[in-house]
């Protein structure tokens, strides 16, 4: 007797031009399209139409534009629940994909992501249609709000898996998990090792559109937190280029090409050359990955940016605007090789490549590394899958059992 077939609603920031939430949207669309054939998949997304036309997704938009002021936004937000009727009402499940959705780093508000994954716990909860929350990064939340739709929606969800022991201690901590609830990794390591590249050289430079840590401060204040970052990636640059490495500047986000150009306007006026270092071409994570298996080390900001530089087993410094960036270079093996992003010396990373350059246990221990979270990233799409067929079975599950749901 054939399977049932199912619908599966996907749901995150994909479309907006930030390569690792659709990086990983890509990733686990493609592991779980294996692992079920015939079912179908749609996305709640921030622009369907871009993810339509990617990766051949239909789906719905998470926002529409809505009138002016705090009673048009709320008004706004009303009518966005209506169209997350619909879109549970066409599925079978709903799963919120990996990335950094719940993180208050990225100063989300409580009106952003807490708001959609409180209305679709609710929602799938009422009519009775699991909702999964897999492998999502959570951070503090500075707005009130925001702090209580999370753990509302958290507490409501059928199945918790979380990216990093920070996120699990933080969803914990505002009553959204329990200590039971598993810490996997990002879901973007079940894309697997990128091939090794035949040679290497030169060392790969990541930009990020940052404007300080502070995401409430004013204009002044943001401005001249970028000219100080601006400045400092300058030196760190300068340092590179004098230890004779050729560079190549990676981006992560559709916003981090303004930044190439301010970096090489501040160089060009230091008397830097900067023609002779490509912007690479890469528009996807996967892309990225394969591009940096050329290079001899990475440094970089962006926390998918690092991610492909850890599948390309390649030794990595992270430029940390958040804690996540510091578990991760400690998972991979390389604890103390990050510095925070807002107030980083160059002197100080420049002496860290050097050391990590010489480490030759590094690649090694790196590579050791990365096989295991790649197996922590198979194995929880294995047991996703599972916990889906489940639930188009129509077999009631708890979330007990879903927790110990088999992995293959």
């Amino acid at each position: 007797m054939a399977e049932a077939a199912g619908r599966a609603l996907l749901v995150g920031e994909f479309g907006c031009g930030n390569y690792g939430n659709d990086g990983t949207l890509e990733v686990v669309h493609a592991g779980l399209r294996t692992r079920l054939p015939g079912w179908e998949f749609r996305v709640l997304a921030r622009d369907p139409r871009v993810v339509e036309s990617q990766f051949g997704i239909g789906g719905w938009p998470i926002y529409r534009r809505t009138l002016g002021g705090p009673a048009g936004k709320l008004l706004g937000r009303g009518a966005d629940a209506l169209r997350y009727l619909r879109a549970v009402l066409w599925a079978d499940s709903v799963t919120v994909v990996g990335t950094g959705l719940l993180e208050g780093d990225l100063n989300v508000g409580a009106l952003g992501m807490p708001y959609l994954v409180m209305v679709l716990s609710v929602l799938c909860f009422v009519l009775g249609k699991p909702f999964l929350l897999l492998s999502v990064g959570v951070s503090r939340q500075p707005n009130r709000w925001a702090q209580r739709f999370l753990t509302w929606g958290g507490r409501l969800a059928s199945y918790r898996s979380f990216r990093d022991p920070g996120s699990t201690a933080e969803a914990i901590r505002v009553g959204a998990a329990t200590a039971t609830d598993p810490t996997t990794v990002d879901a973007f390591f079940a894309a697997g090792p990128t091939a090794v590249a035949a040679k290497t050289s030169g060392v790969g430079v990541g930009v990020m559109n940052y404007f300080g840590a502070n995401q409430y401060a004013g204009a002044e204040e943001r401005q001249a937190a970028r000219q100080r970052y601006i400045r400092a990636m300058a030196d760190l640059v300068q340092g590179l280029r004098d230890r004779g490495r050729p560079l190549r500047f990676y981006t992560g986000d559709a916003g981090d090409h303004a930044v190439v150009e301010e970096l090489r306007r501040e160089l060009t006026a230091r008397g830097v050359r900067t023609d002779d270092i490509p912007t690479d071409a890469a528009r996807t994570v996967v892309q990225v990955s394969e591009s940096m298996a050329r290079c001899d080390a990475i440094i970089a900001a962006r926390y998918h940016n690092l991610i492909a530089a850890a599948l390309a087993r390649r030794p990595l410094i992270g430029l940390a605007y958040a804690q996540k960036i510091v578990a991760l270079a400690e998972r991979v093996g390389l604890p103390g090789h990050t510095y925070h992003l807002a107030t980083f010396d160059p002197a100080a990373v420049l002496h860290s490549f050097d050391e990590l350059i010489a480490d030759r246990e590094a690649t090694a221990r790196l590579a050791e590394r990365v096989t295991g979270l790649v197996g922590v990233a198979d194995a929880e799409l294995d047991r996703v899958h599972l916990l889906l067929k489940r639930g188009v079975r129509g077999r009631q599950w708890s979330r007990a059992s879903a927790q110990t749901a088999p992995a293959g």
